[in-house]
């Protein structure tokens, strides 16, 4: 069976290339130039998936321009973060189990597969959730002591919805992907089962990835 890959990034990437070529005064363009910020735009033009076969790449563009609004938004409007990233989250999850079709492995960051992981599993696939920092609980003890030092209100991080999302999709995944050993032990503490967690630690292997010399 094969992996299908959910990707957003190559379709805004596509938008940004065809506005611009096409007509560089255009509208859209001009409202993502405004909305989105310069060193974004210029990575974003320079993506490139060519190694992946497009078949198996479904573009979805909504999700990424939420995704870059979150930043902007939550500077403006603090009061409403933790609901906007919930918003953003379940409607990418939402999305991707509109495409999900049968396969080997679902492979997904914690918090983004809202919907998507219960319909892989429904298929007979494989999940795994990434899990790249410590479990929200945690975060929570680790900050309600420092609230508790300086006086000031303690987090109440355990009751936000994209908290508990994360928190949910990691109690029904066949596997989490734990960052480093500190991480694991963190989720185990948290009573997410020790056996279904596999370590991956950020990083590639040296004699595969190394520099390439310039050519003058």
């Amino acid at each position: 069976m094969p992996l299908l890959l959910h990707v957003k990034l190559e379709f805004l990437s596509n938008i940004l290339r065809r506005s611009y070529l096409k007509n560089p005064d255009s509208v859209l363009f001009k409202v993502l130039l405004r909305n989105i910020p310069s060193k974004n735009i210029k990575r974003i033009m320079k993506r490139n998936l060519g190694a992946i076969n497009v078949e198996k790449v479904h573009q979805l563009i909504i999700p990424e321009i939420l995704d870059l609004l979150r930043s902007p938004i939550n500077k403006a409007m603090p009061s409403i973060t933790e609901c906007f990233n919930n918003f953003v989250a379940r409607g990418y999850g939402k999305r991707v189990s509109k495409h999900l079709k049968p396969c080997s492995i679902f492979h997904t960051r914690s918090a983004l597969s809202y919907r998507a992981q219960e319909k892989a599993k429904k298929l007979g696939c494989i999940t795994l959730v990434d899990q790249s920092h410590v479990h929200p609980d945690f975060i929570d003890e680790i900050l309600e002591q420092e609230y508790e030092k300086w006086h000031v209100p303690q987090s109440l991080q355990n009751f936000t919805p994209y908290a508990a999302l994360m928190k949910e999709e990691m109690e029904c995944s066949d596997y989490v992907l734990a960052s480093s050993e500190f991480v694991k032990e963190t989720l185990v503490a948290k009573g997410i089962e020790k056996n279904k967690i596999l370590v991956v630690k950020l990083g590639v292997d040296k004699s595969d990835f190394r520099p390439v010399k310039k050519i003058e």
